[in-house]
């Protein structure tokens, strides 16, 4: 932490006013030494001395950080959006910003935002010639298509699964 290490005490403060009782213990320890006792100090003492783990020191101090960082964040976007929206209004109207204007009526709801991660599945059989049959199936030389491997899945799942009582389990 800049310009030291010392400046988390900040946040630890921070969590013993929200309710932190190990981090009240810290923040009093602290408060307890001479100045030239908390230019000394290193956290690990510091820890030591309050009856905290370290761990719990850094916890509390990243969550401090945290929770601080992404509320500025928050203000930083919240003050800027008017006037970037406005620059993206102003763009839009340009023939090549195309994009701009996609992203304009996104953001409006005009059109239908993207859900989750698209697979592309080539379904393009290329063993056709070594194809084996197997007992009960008719393999007249090809594989299945798409539809009827998705056809063939969805039978199968609905036929319900039949556990037997007399199998053991793993760690017998």
């Amino acid at each position: 932490m800049q310009p030291t290490w010392r400046h988390y005490i900040q946040y630890v403060d921070l969590a013993a006013r929200n309710g932190d009782s190990e981090m009240a213990k810290v923040r009093d320890v602290y408060q307890a030494l001479t100045p030239r006792d908390r230019r000394e100090v290193w956290p690990e003492q510091l820890c030591d001395l309050a009856g905290v783990t370290p761990g719990d020191l850094i916890g509390a101090v990243c969550r401090g950080l945290w929770e601080s960082k992404a509320a500025e964040s928050s203000m930083v976007s919240a003050i800027a959006q008017p006037d970037l929206l406005e620059r993206t209004v102003k763009l839009a109207y340009q023939e090549e910003n195309y994009r701009d204007r996609e992203l304009l009526f996104r953001a409006w709801g005009c059109l239908p935002d993207k859900k989750g991660a698209s697979i592309n599945i080539i379904n393009s059989p290329t063993a056709q010639a070594g194809a084996v049959k197997l007992a009960g199936e008719d393999i007249s030389g090809r594989l299945k298509s798409m539809d009827e491997e998705v056809i063939e899945m969805s039978r199968q799942l609905e036929t319900p699964f039949v556990v037997k009582s007399d199998v053991p389990s793993e760690g017998d």
